[in-house]
């Protein structure tokens, strides 16, 4: 959000730039790069850019995915 970024709409490639370089100084410093992913394929991603600390979420993110696959159920149920 801080990058006026909308985080309902992901990925952003802004973001993945960010997160590139944030795993480039964390070699270099020698510390951990940490990240957080939205889905099972972003998880994959940040593995693959590097990241070594991954939070799964963030909680509106899970919510809205619960709440979408309850309404696509229910409407497969009533057409």
């Amino acid at each position: 959000m801080a990058l006026g970024l909308d985080p309902l709409q992901l990925p952003h490639k802004e973001i993945d730039d960010i997160v590139v370089r944030m795993v480039e100084l964390s070699k270099r410093f020698e510390v951990v790069a940490g990240a957080g992913a939205s889905s099972p394929e972003s998880i994959k991603d940040r593995i693959d850019q590097g990241v070594k600390y991954i939070s799964y979420g963030p909680d509106y993110s899970l919510l809205s995915a619960a709440a979408k696959t309850g309404v696509d159920a229910f409407r497969k149920l009533t057409e």
